[in-house]
């Protein structure tokens, strides 16, 4: 959620676009991303195992050189 909703498109490059993408195919668990100026915050509570949280941990690691 943003207050200003134009703002919320400058952090999201076609990088990050695809990546989200891309995770639309993984485990069918919901998720979600906050990009709060450079960082990014990955959360499910969904993710139960050790190699849930691992997918999770890679998906931020991914997204964070693609944030604007």
């Amino acid at each position: 959620m943003c207050v200003r909703p134009e703002e919320a498109l400058e952090p999201v490059s076609s990088e990050v676009e695809r990546i989200l993408l891309k995770r639309a195919a993984g485990p069918g668990w919901y998720l979600s991303v906050a990009i709060a100026g450079r960082r990014v915050l990955v959360a499910s509570h969904w993710a139960e195992t050790e190699q849930d949280w691992d997918y999770l941990i890679a998906l931020a690691r991914r997204l964070r050189p693609a944030v604007r």
